[in-house]
């Protein structure tokens, strides 16, 4: 450990095609509104995948307690914890010696938020990222209380979108092929839960339930407080969905998903394949007044508002705990590829392994 006046010196983990390895960063001592930070909790984030190859760095999902603060930084306390997302630069692409699988980093204070005392750790560091995003959407999309909400997927990303919808008083819908996750989505807060190899069926319900209102009202002029007709019934269909966010894009048949759309939907994209063009079916996207919308980080504001919203309500994700070391980090990362983490991955810094300040 160095000395203040030295600068700082400590573990980080870098991807390499070896796998997840321990390294050293260090840095001068701290200048202007820079922060220390001694990291506790660090989420994996399939993004985190991407670059495990790369020698970055690894993680952005990160928590910690402020150790030592520069000369200009106004609002944040020595002992304060502190966590931080994608943007302080840019995740992968600036910053490549230091990230939230480190035992410590040093961030601008205007990078930083603070966590609330209601909060805890372990839930703040999958916020910092996944539920960032998923309560961006909630927040900025025009998503009121009672709206259909379907969610592709019931990973990392869809889980906190069923349980931010939830807290938002939203109807939520899963679809996922993962027919086990069916109890642990109602316990979440979803209202219906759809496995995906039932939608032929339902698909075909619904196209022979609208052929028979077309035969019966063909003069009516249906407007839109009955778009979405009729509710569930003996056949298998379910009523139109406002709103669809896609957590995974892994055998989307777009067709499909399209024809359970309301008029004027709105379809939010929040992963897409790294090499995958986006191809989607025209004629129901134009006939239907569909919009299609890609998102990926919130602004500081939302996440303010994330953060106060999580604390107030007591959001709390499904986490499964490894240890923040090179063996946790790659078991994580390995059963991230498997599908099996329940239902984001957090890393915890072992007790002798936490950052401190020498005097």
């Amino acid at each position: 450990m160095m000395k203040v006046e030295d600068g700082y010196e400590f573990t980080t983990f870098r991807g390499t095609d070896a796998g997840v390895v321990a390294s050293k960063t260090r840095r001068a001592a701290l200048t202007r509104n820079q922060v220390l930070v001694s990291i506790t909790h660090s989420g994996v984030c399939g993004t985190d995948q991407n670059y495990r190859r790369a020698g970055c760095v690894l993680g952005h999902e990160g928590i910690g307690v402020v150790k030592a603060l520069g000369p200009d930084v106004r609002a944040l306390k020595i002992g304060q914890r502190v966590g931080w997302g994608y943007v302080h630069g840019i995740y992968g692409v600036t910053n490549l010696d230091q990230g939230s699988m480190a035992y410590a980093a040093i961030w601008p204070e205007s990078a930083l938020y603070a966590i609330p005392d209601k909060l805890a750790s372990v839930d703040a560091a999958p916020m910092m990222c996944a539920g960032a995003s998923i309560f961006a959407i909630y927040d900025q999309c025009g998503i009121k209380p009672n709206d259909r909400v379907g969610i592709i997927g019931l990973g990392g990303l869809g889980h906190m979108a069923v349980i931010f919808g939830a807290k938002l008083g939203v109807e939520t819908v899963v679809f996922t092929h993962s027919v086990t996750k069916q109890i642990d989505a109602i316990v979440m807060g979803a209202t219906e839960f759809i496995p995906l190899e039932d939608l032929p069926t339902i698909i075909s319900a619904r196209q022979k339930r609208q052929k028979k209102e077309r035969e019966q009202h063909a003069n009516d002029g249906l407007d839109d407080e009955n778009k979405h007709g009729v509710d569930n019934d003996d056949n298998g269909d379910i009523r139109s969905l406002d709103h669809l966010i896609v957590t995974t894009t892994e055998n989307i048949v777009w067709s499909t998903f399209f024809e359970l759309m309301a008029p004027r939907g709105s379809v939010h994209l929040l992963t897409v394949g790294l090499n995958e063009n986006l191809v989607v079916p025209s004629t129901t996207l134009i006939d239907s007044g569909l919009r299609v919308f890609g998102s990926l980080v919130a602004p500081r504001s939302v996440m303010l508002r994330m953060l106060d919203f999580a604390a107030r309500h007591r959001v709390k994700p499904i986490v499964q705990k490894f240890p923040l070391t090179a063996e946790g980090i790659n078991t994580a990362m390995r059963k991230l590829d498997e599908g099996t983490v329940r239902y984001r991955g957090v890393l915890e810094t072992p007790k002798d392994s936490l950052y401190e300040v020498s005097s």
